[in-house]
């Protein structure tokens, strides 16, 4: 039952990192007509704006860290 729960979790994941990226790197240029017939400088953009978002996350992440360990260490 553990192993199920964990491997359900694990495709849960991959499905949405597959679709989130599809969306940002291919569906929504397409949608708003930036990907013009044989231009693919809107791939460099769209990888730029997750980019961007992964290093907020990360910020994110290595701040919660801190913190946690700065109450660790001065309690």
């Amino acid at each position: 039952m553990v192993i199920y729960k964990i491997l359900l979790i694990f495709m849960v994941a991959l499905a949405v990192g597959s679709l989130g990226g599809s969306g940002l790197l291919f569906l929504i240029p397409e949608a708003f007509g930036l990907a013009a017939e044989g231009d693919t400088s809107y791939i460099l953009k769209s990888t730029t704006v997750i980019g961007g978002i992964y290093l907020f996350y990360l910020t994110e992440r290595i701040m919660k860290m801190l913190m946690q360990w700065r109450e660790v260490s001065f309690s």
